[in-house]
């Protein structure tokens, strides 16, 4: 295996401010004698996501004469950060001048670096001292600017970087494991049914973890010994970037339109084999800011078919959920998503509301589901 990064840019008394409008769409900074980009997906193209000027008074910047690199931006989301803050780090452990350098991140200056970056640096053995945030007008002596490695839900831009960093670890695998989302299920993105697929791996031998509950440490340390996970779709796929190249196959349970969009190549970047259910059957929310079909939303898939493509691609035997079980718990489902306030974005009328709501309980699906009956697909 062989990992070749090409050289980073190097650009010699440059200036940068801190980050202003800072968020996910893009951000905003001024710069002088040098150009830092970061590139993330936008309508199905990979495109710039900063907004650089020239125009900056340079008077009054802190100097800085330690070796230096750009990293991108510091977004304080898990997954994100996991996702699009770490593919620049690698250069640490790769180009000999940068050993010991301090990463430089744009990001949220009154949040700073939060604790659990901190442990995700230790996973993949950067000291925290080595980041540190733009978080005032710098006049860099030298600034290296390495290439990113990867972007939101891409591939890989450097062929074998995943296979490099984080660096391989080779642990004994064990088992299979289930990556739930069922304690999430009072802020939306809800599986219907998850529970009854949960309790139904469970009964096989698998072993469910709530990465929320065990933090990222223990998360990346059943990966590592695992030979082979099953996802329900969300941010928790992204602790394998963490992790490192998985040599387990893996099962994700899709549960929005664009699931296959989203983490296809995330998958196939870091699991030799790979399989995605995407049979969604109704999606429904109330959100009234992305509509109705949200982040935040419910789908409905047929959870009979779903354990029957695990069962089959993990080599298990899955019990099967009685007619009864399944439909008691898609009821409480159903409920439990339309009593919770966090899963209506947006500032709608009461009237605007209302419709949506009733939108949603007339729907035959629905209907049938509230009804006690057994679903037909």
């Amino acid at each position: 295996m062989s990992f070749e990064a090409p050289p980073p840019e190097v650009y010699h008394d440059c200036y940068v401010s801190p980050a202003v409008n800072f968020r996910l769409q893009d951000y905003t900074f001024e710069a002088k004698n040098c150009f830092l980009s970061h590139l993330r997906p936008n309508g199905g193209k990979i495109v710039h996501n900063e907004k650089q000027s020239e125009m900056m008074d340079i008077s009054g910047c802190t100097t800085i004469e330690e070796t230096s690199f750009y990293a991108g931006p510091l977004y304080p989301h898990f997954g994100h950060f996991l996702a699009e803050s770490i593919h620049r780090l690698y250069a640490l452990s790769v180009f000999p001048e940068l050993k010991g350098a301090t990463a430089y991140f744009h990001g949220v200056v009154r949040y700073g670096i939060m604790p659990w970056m901190y442990e995700i640096c230790d996973l993949l053995d950067i000291e925290r001292s080595a980041i540190r945030l733009i978080d005032k007008p710098y006049h860099f002596r030298k600034l290296y600017a390495p290439k990113q490695a990867r972007s939101l839900a891409s591939a890989n831009f450097i062929p074998n970087y995943t296979k490099y960093f984080p660096a391989p670890v080779n642990w004994t695998r064990n088992g299979i494991i289930y990556m739930s989302r069922t304690k999430f299920d009072h802020n939306g993105g809800v599986i219907l049914g998850e529970r009854i697929i949960e309790k139904a791996l469970q009964a096989s031998g698998v072993r469910v973890i709530y990465p929320e509950d065990i933090g990222v440490r223990k998360t990346v340390a059943a990966l590592r010994t695992t030979k082979a996970v099953i996802f329900s779709e969300g941010s928790s796929i992204h602790n394998v970037e963490a992790a490192g190249f998985q040599d387990c196959k893996v099962f994700m349970i899709g549960r929005r339109p664009m699931c296959r969009t989203r983490f296809e190549d995330v998958l196939a970047s870091y699991f030799p084999q790979q399989e995605i259910y995407e049979d969604l059957k109704l999606l429904f929310s109330l959100d009234f800011v992305s509509g109705k079909i949200s982040g935040k939303g419910c789908v409905v898939i047929d959870v009979h078919d779903c354990l029957s493509k695990i069962s089959a691609f993990c080599g298990i035997t899955i019990p099967a959920p009685s007619d009864e079980e399944l439909a008691a718990c898609l009821r409480e489902d159903v409920l439990r998503f339309m009593a919770s306030k966090n899963v209506v974005v947006g500032q709608p009328t009461a009237e605007e509301e209302e419709k949506r709501r009733s939108e949603i309980m007339n729907n035959p699906i629905i209907m049938k589901i509230m009804e006690g009956q057994r679903l037909e697909f």
